[in-house]
């Protein structure tokens, strides 16, 4: 699915300490190649894999401006065994607790949002018509993403 220079195992978890990416060198590899390669990716219908993942990455930003900590982030997660229980469950508390902290750190109001491209995709991976009641939903409720022309589509 993803070419070479592409997959984590090509730039993230390099045995070689010494070939591992970091500093600006990580961030422009980052922001001028991964990030626009991924949002490129397409398959042959909403719910391929490729074209998932393209749409998630289809308006994202690095938000690391530093290529140290950005990565002692990849190593981390580097580290974590996706197919463990235990690790998975430390990710979610982990993700759980972020949310938490984002929230309470917000301002006012405490409210922040998934981005619209994340739902969609996710939405279109699990059932192709959740996406239109996303939409319906967003213009509904005001939400980012909410474009009323989407909706009537």
């Amino acid at each position: 699915m993803v070419s070479a220079p592409y997959r984590w195992r090509d730039w993230a978890d390099v045995a070689d300490k010494t070939r591992r990416k970091t500093g600006d060198e990580l961030i422009e590899f980052v922001n001028d190649d991964l990030i626009p390669y991924l949002s490129r990716l397409s398959g042959p219908s909403d719910r391929d894999i490729r074209t998932i993942v393209g749409n998630i990455f289809r308006g994202t930003d690095n938000r690391v401006r530093s290529g140290y900590i950005l990565r002692e982030v990849v190593d981390k997660l580097s580290s974590v065994n996706f197919n463990a229980s235990d690790d998975v469950h430390t990710v979610s508390v982990f993700y759980e607790t972020m949310l938490k902290e984002m929230r309470d750190a917000s301002g006012a109001s405490g409210e922040f949002y998934t981005p619209a491209r994340l739902c969609d995709s996710s939405s279109t991976a699990w059932h192709p018509s959740w996406v239109r009641r996303c939409w319906i939903l967003r213009v509904e409720l005001r939400l980012p993403g909410g474009d009323v022309r989407a909706a009537a589509e």
